[in-house]
């Protein structure tokens, strides 16, 4: 389609930019997007290294081809592929037993009552009802459940400034609900789940698991990224890598274009920024902007960081189980309280790993296997906390040889990412996994809007406009942003 909209620039060539460029190039605007790093996808991408395509970061996408990222491809006629999940994968509690967990509402009853008849999860029945309805009458519970299940937009945004932990508590006070639910937080959203938003963790569960279509995308986590970007530049689109912005054009209380690093001003009647919603403040200038927002943005909250250890096999290994695995050592009630209300210390021993190659064997050699083992840690790049994070890792890589022992024997190479690595990808100062906290006070209602208060300078990607699980809600802001446009 020929050109014959607005002139746009997009900022960045994440998930969100390389989508919102896709669908408004589609639509018949001349967009330039503009990618510092020499690749598109951000931290959603895959390096190669000694035959193997090995994802940056530890990735799932909890709504796969049903959810926003499989919308913008169908949209732009993309080529991304999607393999499913059956079942999600496996957890297992030192003190209480394995767990399988459900890829669909469908195999849910049959794997839960599973854990139940085996003790791993066995909440009081009783006690919980006795519980919840004390807190919501007979009728305002089952009225409560069916907005859950439905993910009531109304009834989310009631508990968008309620914590995930304190909503849990008005049904029960069982450790092993709250300790699935914290793992669970750390897995969606990358916080604890003290802090998560009772709203936006409910909203990504329930979408997770009534879609059905967990998944991985074929060729790796740079295949969606690289599937827009294809489409983008298809269609008529300029891409340009290894092109940072110096600054953003304002005149006049409106963005009018952008200057580059080597001091080139690209003109355009509007800017999109995927480079976060702190980074646009400053390429703009804080003195464009109101006071009042300049300090608000200022003051949002970044999710943890999830540091990576990555390792190429030489061969395949059964014992560990296909596509996803956490695991849980026995936890004292001080340890437990530290795993659920501050995230991980470094003598805490639990460990989530995922297998690509599970989903799609051509990303390694013949015969041979990715394993990705990731933990959480603080986000703010300082020496205190890198040297925290790298404990953190050596804590986890013991624990990792220790329930797998034969992973050690069969390492090609292996690999780390810490909050030092990807703060290098991205340019920023800090290290976080997604971007803003989806915590009490910054999702629904109180989330940063996409548009800015500059006249045609909107910001898209994780901070802005969606709700969702990482990329997900970077998808759904390109999805919406693309609409208002």
């Amino acid at each position: 389609m020929a050109p014959s909209g607005k002139r746009i620039v997009v900022i960045g060539a994440g998930v969100g930019g390389a989508g919102v460029a896709a669908l408004l190039q589609a639509r018949g605007h001349s967009v330039t997007l503009l990618e510092r790093n020499l690749y598109v996808g951000g931290k959603c991408t895959s390096l190669e290294k000694n035959g193997y395509v090995c994802d940056y970061a530890f990735h799932l996408y909890s709504m796969g081809e049903a959810g926003p990222l499989g919308e913008i491809n169908r949209r732009v006629r993309g080529e991304l592929r999607w393999l499913r999940a059956r079942p999600m994968g496996k957890m297992f509690f030192q003190d209480r037993g394995w767990m399988t967990l459900p890829a669909t509402l469908g195999t849910a009853l049959p794997y839960l009552g599973l854990a139940y008849a085996k003790g791993v999860l066995r909440p009081s029945v009783i006690k919980m009802l006795r519980s919840s309805v004390r807190n919501f009458g007979v009728m305002g519970l089952l009225d409560t459940v069916a907005k859950i299940a439905r993910a009531d937009a109304g009834f989310l945004h009631t508990i968008d400034r309620m914590s995930m932990r304190d909503f849990l508590l008005q049904f029960t006070d069982d450790k092993t609900m709250h300790r699935i639910m914290g793992i669970f937080s750390f897995l969606l959203v990358v916080i604890p789940y003290s802090e998560a938003s009772a709203g936006e963790m409910l909203w990504c569960l329930v979408n997770m698991f009534s879609k059905s279509s967990l998944g991985y995308p074929q060729g790796g986590a740079r295949e969606i990224a690289g599937s827009y970007a294809r489409a983008f530049l298809r269609d008529g689109g300029s891409l340009r890598q290894g092109c940072a912005v110096k600054r953003i054009l304002v005149r006049d209380g409106k963005a009018r274009g952008v200057e580059t690093e080597e001091g080139e001003q690209i003109p355009a009647d509007v800017v999109i920024s995927n480079a976060g919603i702190k980074s646009t403040l400053e390429l703009a200038g804080e003195d464009q902007f109101p006071a009042e927002y300049a300090s608000y943005v200022k003051n949002l909250k970044y999710s943890r960081s999830a540091n990576i250890i990555k390792y190429g096999l030489d061969c395949t290994l059964p014992e560990v189980p296909r596509y996803f695995f956490q695991y849980m050592p026995a936890q004292s009630a001080r340890q437990l309280d530290d795993f659920l209300e501050k995230g991980t210390d470094p003598d805490e021993q639990s460990f989530v790993i995922i297998k690509p190659t599970d989903f799609d064997p051509y990303l390694a050699p013949l015969g041979k296997q990715i394993v990705i083992a990731g933990k959480v840690g603080p986000s703010e790049v300082t020496p205190e906390n890198i040297r925290f994070c790298e404990e953190v890792l050596d804590i986890a890589e013991k624990s990792v040889f220790n329930v797998f022992p034969r992973i050690k024997d069969h390492i090609e190479w292996k690999q780390r990412a810490t909050i030092q690595t990807t703060s290098a990808l991205t340019g920023r100062s800090t290290g976080e996994c997604i971007g803003l906290a989806q915590c009490v006070g910054q999702t629904g209602g109180d989330k940063p809007r996409a548009a800015t208060p500059v006249k045609d300078l909107w910001l898209v990607g994780s901070d802005a406009g969606a709700r969702g699980v990482g990329t997900e809600m970077a998808a759904g802001s390109a999805l919406y942003v693309s609409h208002q446009i």
